[in-house]
């Protein structure tokens, strides 16, 4: 029985601008907390006559999409921000490409993205957090 399992806190999410098309310097996200990686293909009913005579719909496999969506912990006041947090809310602000790199155990994930929404959490009693989601423009390289 495998008892090795990769943690959380050993991935890294890195940003990078847009360079004419490519991939910036990357920088990591010191203050995030949870990355969600969320892939998804939409699906494409071709149900017809035929198909339907056996009593079910038919399928086929349509477009990919690809989003990271993440949690980061907001700096303090009087803190700097790191260079990846303002490149990407500098992105969010401009409507900016933005590269997004996930490193996951022996696994890097990478897709120029758009910055979408995000939020800002203030809890009474916790630190606060922002959120922010990642959506690719294009292709995704898993390596």
């Amino acid at each position: 029985m495998a008892t090795d399992v990769l943690l959380g806190r050993d991935c890294v999410l890195e940003i990078a601008p847009d360079v004419a098309g490519v991939a910036g310097t990357y920088d990591p996200i010191d203050l995030a907390r949870d990355v969600t990686m969320n892939r998804e293909k939409t699906e494409i009913d071709v149900t017809n006559r035929e198909s339907a005579s056996s009593g079910y719909t038919a399928t086929s496999q349509g477009l990919k999409s690809f989003s990271v969506e993440f949690e980061a912990h907001k700096e303090a006041t009087g803190e700097t921000p790191s260079t990846g947090m303002t490149t990407l809310r500098d992105a969010w602000d401009s409507n900016d490409t933005v590269w997004v790199r996930v490193t996951h155990g022996n696994n890097t994930t990478t897709s120029a993205c758009k910055v979408g929404g995000g939020s800002m959490s203030q809890p009474l009693d916790d630190a606060v957090t922002e959120s922010f989601t990642c959506t690719n423009i294009g292709a995704v390289t898993d390596a």
